[in-house]
């Protein structure tokens, strides 16, 4: 039935329509048996207006009946109330009301009442709270209660009749005592089939025409009764006997339609494989099959493509491995690609690692020998150069950074507060002078946290640090054999010290001191200490360091070149210290002329021909 389908729909998803015929037959499948009552309900729903009212009337009122019976069992429980038989109840309900009300405004129920209201006077005789006659509100209002309960007892007891026995609902023998308990479990049931067509076959039917399905049309087709449920019996024919055969065959041709267009696809696919490699049969086998529908030749051509298909990684290895060699040896990769000659054959020709090492080595010293000497000692020159320029840039600018980095605002300003004061210090002629200087030391201690490292004169020395305050961990001081004793101030602070120093070199001369005075005060001062006589003003520290210390002899020198540093090292040194700077990257030479003296002797270090020659 693809004339109920409209066009297209074939390409539509299998899938979906296939979940749909599930979804059909569940929900569907407990209407097949329906009739009666449940059948009028469905159609009620599906019609809605005055049809569907009617039904909603009677659930209202088997809620409400069910409601007032158990709100109303509490009173009834407790007062046991009873009327006689005798009395009216379609009267009662209006004097029980009458009487409730009196009785709340506070009145009482005496003899002259009652004579004046015989109605009264006649219900309380023919009713009873507990055995007795009723007496307070409550007893009354209880009374109210059950002729109200009777009351819509009969009157949902009748509708019950008219609407549901007659469709085959429980009949009168089957209420009970409390008839509205028996109809409210029929709630649920009434419930689901007046909202079965909205909530459970509208979404159906909605899916049914997105998927293309001509539902009128279908619904057309079913044949018309003449009877009240003639419509909902078309419809569970329609729903139940005729949709589903129609929806699995529609899967049926939809999924015959995806395989025949596979196949039709399949065919373009390998027409066009074909075409291109005519050499490649298992692809015309493939085809042919295909066109000719046959599963049993497809399947052997398809496993002679799959042993093709496993060698394809080593094809695509080799391509790649011949794209490699070809970079460096294009001849090579030419003759193994076309197989020309012993590089067709299986097995390599020779050892193919040595030959490749055999050529690099070959290339390398090749290479090699086409390079200048100069030009690389040139090169080696100008990195070092760099190397040297570029480590000590680095070093120092990495040190201050981390000076910066752990200096804290409290040592900045110190910093910056003794060098203002320094500044303004001068040569220390100034009448602030000794003020501004005082001030200095005591900023010392702080900028000793902040800089680890002073450089500075002996006479700096003494000007800024104050002995007892400053400390260092090492001392060093440079040209010590020409540093008087006032640098014993100096070594008084560091808790280790390297003096550095030339004996050869010139010593203090003690200008303008009078040895008298240097006496006294070592009599006065020095007494006890060894060798006291020496501190006077030509001792040196390198010198009074020697007498306890055994010195250590730098023999390297890079300062100056062989020439210069030559006749020296011969004087006092005895040719003991090894100049290490070449003289070749001097390029400026001294204005000097090569002289020769005719002197075969000298006498001790006196060469009188060679003084008088100059």
């Amino acid at each position: 039935r693809h004339d109920l389908w409209l066009p297209g729909s074939y390409r539509q998803s299998t899938e979906a329509l296939q979940e749909l015929q599930k979804r059909l037959v569940q929900e569907v499948e407990p209407i097949r048996e329906l009739t009666g009552w449940r059948l009028a309900a469905i159609i009620a729903g599906r019609e809605g207006g005055p049809r569907r009212q009617a039904w909603e009337d009677l659930l209202q009122e088997i809620q409400q009946a069910y409601t007032f019976a158990t709100q109303a069992q509490l009173r009834i429980l407790r007062y046991d109330p009873a009327i006689s038989p005798t009395c009216p109840i379609d009267h009662i309900d209006r004097i029980l009301d009458e009487i409730a009300g009196y009785l709340s405004q506070g009145g009482k129920l005496n003899g002259f009442k009652l004579l004046t209201k015989r109605e009264w006077k006649a219900v309380i005789e023919s009713t009873t709270i507990k055995g007795r006659q009723p007496e307070t509100v409550e007893h009354f209002e209880t009374l109210r209660d059950l002729v109200q309960l009777h009351m819509m007892r009969g009157d949902l007891v009748g509708r019950w009749q008219r609407q549901m026995t007659v469709l085959g609902g429980p009949g009168i023998n089957e209420f009970g005592p409390e008839p509205e308990r028996t109809f409210y479990q029929y709630v649920d049931p009434l419930r689901r089939c007046l909202d079965w067509f909205a909530n459970t076959w509208a979404p159906l039917e909605r899916e049914l025409r997105q998927q293309g399905f001509q539902w009128d049309a279908f619904l057309a087709e079913m044949p018309v009764g003449h009877n009240e449920h003639s419509e909902g019996l078309r419809l569970r024919m329609a729903v139940v006997e005729k949709l589903p055969a129609v929806i699995a065959a529609e899967r049926q041709r939809r999924a015959y339609t995806r395989i025949n267009e596979r196949f039709l696809e399949l065919e373009r696919y390998l027409d066009q494989g074909g075409s291109n490699l005519t050499k490649a049969e298992v692809l015309l086998l493939l085809r042919d099959a295909v066109k000719r529908r046959d599963p049993h030749a497809y399947r052997a051509a398809y496993s002679s493509l799959l042993d093709f298909y496993a060698k394809h990684e080593s094809l695509q290895r080799r391509r790649a491995l011949l794209a490699k060699l070809e970079k460096v040896a294009p001849g090579w990769a030419t003759a193994i690609r076309e197989r020309i000659g012993k590089h067709g054959e299986r097995d390599l020709p020779g050892e193919p690692e040595k030959a490749w090492l055999w050529r690099q080595l070959y290339d390398e010293l090749d290479r090699l020998a086409r390079l200048s000497l100069e030009d690389i000692q040139d090169r080696i020159n100008r990195l070092s150069k760099e190397l040297f320029t570029v480590t000590a840039d680095l070093v120092e600018k990495r040190a201050w950074a981390q000076q910066i980095r752990r200096t804290s605002l409290e040592q900045r300003r110190a910093l910056q507060g003794w060098r203002e004061l320094m500044r303004k210090v001068g040569k220390g002629t100034g009448k602030r002078a000794p003020r501004l200087l005082a001030e200095a030391r005591k900023l010392i201690p702080i900028c000793q946290t902040a800089v680890p490292v002073w450089i500075m004169p002996l006479s700096y020395v003494a000007r800024n640090f104050d002995m007892k305050r400053n400390r260092f961990d090492v001392v060093i001081i440079d040209e010590a054999s020409q540093a008087d004793i006032t640098a014993l101030m100096a070594v008084y602070m560091g808790d280790q010290v390297v003096v550095v120093g030339d004996d050869e070199q010139v010593s203090p001369t003690a200008v303008g001191q009078r040895v008298d005075e240097i006496d006294h005060l070592i009599d006065e001062h020095l007494r006890g200490i060894p060798l006291a006589n020496m501190y006077d003003g030509k001792l040196s520290i390198y010198s009074l360091a020697r007498t306890t210390f055994e010195p250590v002899c730098l023999l390297e020198h890079f300062r100056c070149v062989s020439p210069i540093i030559q006749f020296s090292n011969e004087l006092s040194y005895q040719g003991k210290i090894k100049p290490l700077r070449d003289d070749s990257e001097v390029l400026r030479r001294p204005f000097t002329v090569a002289y020769q003296i005719k002197s075969l002797s000298r006498s001790g270090k006196v060469n009188k021909e060679e003084a008088f020659a100059v």
